[in-house]
């Protein structure tokens, strides 16, 4: 009976060393594959944060939009489908405007932006009266 008990717990201590060090390689691998794949990205993070830079942060007091063209001599080196996926991937919103031109707004901007164009829009309806 002795033997047994001592075979078990001799077992379950090689089980329980033997978790914890696939735990630990586990953890360290999945750390630097973490690495890696920011590494590899890294100029698309780079792109984002400029984006969100140039939509959030710059004249953040008068301007909700910036066009395409500007973001595109901002951020050379993209094409322009590879530059639209990194605004959507940012978080903007691309609108049209009447003369074709492409604008695009951080969408943690849109209610100011929806809101400023209201009170355009009353404006100039009371000026027409």
């Amino acid at each position: 009976m002795e033997t047994a008990v001592l075979t078990s717990i001799c077992s379950l201590t090689g089980v329980i060393i033997g978790g914890v060090i696939t735990f630990i390689i586990n953890r360290q691998n999945n750390k630097y594959s973490l690495l890696i794949k920011q590494e590899e990205n890294k100029t698309i993070n780079s792109a984002e944060e400029t984006i969100r830079y140039y939509l959030l942060i710059e004249n953040s007091e008068t301007r909700y939009e910036r066009s395409f063209e500007h973001l595109k001599t901002k951020l050379p080196g993209f094409t322009e489908s590879e530059l639209q996926k990194i605004l959507i991937r940012s978080g903007a919103v691309r609108f049209i405007r009447d003369d074709g031109s492409e604008w695009w707004c951080h969408i943690s901007r849109l209610q100011e932006k929806y809101k400023k164009e209201a009170k355009k829009r009353k404006g100039n309806c009371s000026n027409d009266k």
